[in-house]
């Protein structure tokens, strides 16, 4: 936020002293800060873009544990150590939490304020309830 209002700042002068008219002097400010959003946007599409075109291969790398015979926690680390980031980050962080005593079938509070991928908060919430039905022994009436 200070940069973009040392940018927008420096717009706004730099245009006015090199002589722009007064009234585009805010319009370049107002360009020059919205700069370093522009970037965080740029940066996090490029992110999720990546990340969704390393979840399948990711996916088919657990699965292939889980026919080997390990445990779901078993394969996380598997993935966070053979894929590239950003999944390997995201799986770390997964088995991470799970590791102290999380249940691996809840996910955690802040997993879908993370994952901004389309459906992601969707798919999180519906996990995280129907799991805590089947915990507390509820089912859903038919």
């Amino acid at each position: 936020m200070v940069i973009s209002l040392i940018l927008g700042a420096l717009g706004f002068t730099v245009s006015w002293l090199a002589g722009v008219k007064i009234y585009f002097a805010p319009l370049l400010g107002l360009l020059f800060a919205m700069v370093p959003f522009a970037w965080l946007l740029h940066k996090r599409t490029s992110r999720l873009k990546t990340f969704g075109s390393q979840l399948p291969e990711s996916l088919e790398l657990v699965a292939r544990a889980l026919r080997a015979g390990h445990s779901l926690a078993a394969g996380l680390p598997v993935v966070a150590a053979e894929m590239p980031v950003p999944i390997a980050d995201e799986f770390n962080r997964v088995y991470e939490e799970q590791n102290p005593g999380i249940p691996i079938d809840e996910p955690p509070p802040c997993t879908s304020a993370q994952a901004q991928a389309p459906g992601a908060r969707r798919r999180f919430r519906a996990g995280g309830s129907s799991s805590a039905r089947a915990h507390r022994g509820l089912r859903r009436s038919p």
